[in-house]
């Protein structure tokens, strides 16, 4: 089982989770909020834009280790401008992020966790500002443990 924990949010997903997870804050952090989250890999299916981040961001993932860190850069603003274009806050956030660490970083930049993180972006309802920041939140502690 995977432990998911953001901003006293507690989540538990068995390993291969594909359906409907609710989460509900606790104190401090829109007490009694409930939203439901499609975890699965594939619910971007039915959005054509999702599916094109996705497949973006797969793309990016199978080839950056071969790509110059400009190539990087393009793809990823890439994906923040569509995102910017079609409302989904987390995902332009975290391709914002991503060119910013490539830009400072280089190589040495944690890439595939950008990417991870922009795949699970794209398989929420990243316009729902209630999501974003959740998933968003669950992202920061990732990234500084």
């Amino acid at each position: 089982m995977a432990f998911v924990k953001a901003r006293r949010i507690y989540a538990k997903m068995p390993s291969g989770f594909n359906g409907s997870l609710t989460l509900e804050a606790e104190d401090g952090f829109q007490k009694g909020a409930v939203m439901n989250i499609i975890a699965a890999q594939d619910a971007c299916q039915f959005d054509p834009i999702r599916s094109d981040i996705r497949r973006r961001v797969d793309a990016l993932g199978r080839d950056y280790s071969e790509l110059s860190l400009e190539e990087i850069v393009r793809r990823a603003d890439a994906v923040r401008r569509l995102a910017v274009q079609h409302g989904f806050d987390a995902i332009r956030q975290l391709a914002g992020a991503l060119t910013d660490a490539v830009s400072r970083d280089g190589r040495a930049a944690i890439i595939p966790a950008y990417l991870q993180s922009l795949n699970e972006a794209a398989s929420i309802d990243s316009r729902d500002p209630t999501a974003s920041e959740l998933l968003m939140a669950s992202i920061s502690v990732r990234f500084a443990s």
